[in-house]
């Protein structure tokens, strides 16, 4: 989906040298043994173009065979929720690659929806319950994902047989902005019950935050950051962008989004712009939000360096009244 805010999905629209870095990280996914399973951290803060990497890495390995799908937990409340949540996009992603593997003694993923699908209960849940009884059920969804995924089982080496040495790649993004309190049992999973052979799970979050988030949740833990070094396999930290990369990006979205505006009158107050790249962005919006006004005046009566501070500020102050609706 494009828009004035999203993150980029072509090699040909990285201006921020991120593809180079994705290959790196796509190296170490292919290169991982196929009956491994592997995790690995993308570091960055707010808007430095985490969610970019993951869409670099999505056009680099989907075409390979790979199945590759997301899992955003940032809105989940409840543990139920989530393990729901990721089942429900595991079983799509395998049903969009044809790869319709049995649920235990029900028969395909297909048949259960059609007998189950008009009644309101959660796919999952419901089959767990079909399966195993209430009473035996580790609480919805996180039960029946234990139960169905164990590294030794059927379903697992039925995905490896039809896969071969492809893998599974899991995006999870906006990890930051998960539950607190779902953080550790989110994590924990992912080295214990999600340690599945052929699948790699790549987390983009900003490593501050959910460290601190994981003391939040639990003083026991300790140390956030070793909390995340014994469940990660690899950590990547974005770099930050070049002074050309920086440059790169303002002229290419001056040409996309406000043509209007002298690219020469970026120049003496570069220096002076934010290196995030979310934050230029929202320069450019509050440049294109002055255009009707902009356009009323000859050239000669415009003073860029003043226009481009104001589009500055009409962005910060945009920010800060959105901060203030949402309280």
């Amino acid at each position: 989906m494009s828009g004035y805010d999203s993150a980029q999905r072509l090699k040909k629209d990285d201006d921020l040298g991120r593809w180079r870095f994705a290959s790196e990280i796509a190296s170490v996914i292919r290169s991982t043994p196929s009956d491994w399973s592997a995790r690995i951290g993308i570091f960055g803060k707010w808007g430095e173009g985490k969610s970019t990497v993951l869409h670099f890495l999505e056009e680099m390995l989907k075409p390979e065979g790979n199945i590759v799908f997301y899992f955003t937990p940032w809105a989940v409340q409840e543990l139920d929720e989530l393990w729901e949540e990721f089942g429900n996009a595991l079983l799509e992603a395998l049903e969009t690659e044809k790869l319709e593997v049995e649920l235990p003694g029900k028969g395909t993923i297909r048949k259960l929806k059609e007998k189950i699908g008009s009644t309101g209960i959660p796919d999952l849940v419901l089959g767990g319950m079909e399966l195993w009884g209430k009473d035996k059920l580790y609480k919805g969804a996180l039960g029946f994902i234990g139960k169905w995924l164990k590294p030794d089982g059927a379903q697992v080496t039925k995905i490896r047989e039809k896969l071969g040495d492809s893998p599974v790649i899991v995006f999870i993004d906006d990890l930051d902005r998960a539950t607190p309190e779902l953080l550790p049992k989110l994590l924990l999973s992912l080295r214990e019950i999600l340690d599945l052979p052929g699948f790699t799970f790549v987390l983009a979050f900003d490593n501050e935050i959910v460290a601190n988030g994981l003391v939040t949740a639990n003083s026991a833990w300790g140390d956030g950051d070793s909390f995340l070094d014994k469940i990660l396999d690899f950590h990547y930290y974005l770099p930050p962008i070049s002074k050309a990369g920086k440059h790169l990006l303002l002229k290419n979205m001056l040409d996309r989004y406000a043509k209007f505006v002298p690219q020469e009158s970026i120049s003496p107050i570069e220096h002076l712009l934010p290196d995030n790249p979310r934050k230029l962005k929202r320069l450019i919006r509050g440049l294109v939000s002055l255009h009707p006004q902009l356009v009323r005046h000859r050239a000669d009566e415009l003073n860029w360096v003043g226009i481009h501070q104001t589009g500055r500020l009409i962005s910060i102050r945009t920010r800060s009244l959105l901060r203030i609706q949402s309280l």
